[in-house]
């Protein structure tokens, strides 16, 4: 990806990514663990982390139709569904 779309696509690229999860940990840090798991509501807060890992997956697939489709060259027509796919998998390493 750098030789083709060159450091600074590389760096935005890695840098939405970090971004979008850490505000994921900072949301269930600061709001969702103090306001239903604490509190016993186990299953608001197991339907706020799904929604919560399902808006990351949403908002880096488009990222990655943008970056891959327009920036690094043609998309395949079912791209997005192999994003999903791809950024769950990472999605679950990380956490």
């Amino acid at each position: 990806m750098i030789v083709k779309a060159g450091l600074p696509s590389f760096v935005t690229c890695v840098s939405v990514r970090l971004l979008l999860l850490i505000a994921i940990a900072y949301i269930n840090l600061h709001y969702l663990l103090p306001r239903y798991l604490l509190t016993g509501k186990y299953l608001e807060y197991f339907f706020f982390v799904v929604l919560s890992i399902a808006g990351y997956l949403l908002v880096q697939g488009l990222f990655d139709i943008f970056l891959y489709g327009y920036v690094l060259g043609p998309m395949r027509r079912n791209f997005f569904w192999e994003t999903i796919s791809y950024n769950f998998f990472s999605t679950l390493n990380c956490n």
